[in-house]
């Protein structure tokens, strides 16, 4: 099983890509 330090950080990574995509098509 993958660390749960990882885990977090990759979802933490997927969450600010989806915001940062959804920021560059509002603008």
């Amino acid at each position: 099983m993958p660390r749960i330090g990882t885990m977090i950080s990759g979802l933490i990574a997927a969450a600010e890509g989806q915001a940062g995509r959804v920021r560059v098509s509002d603008l």
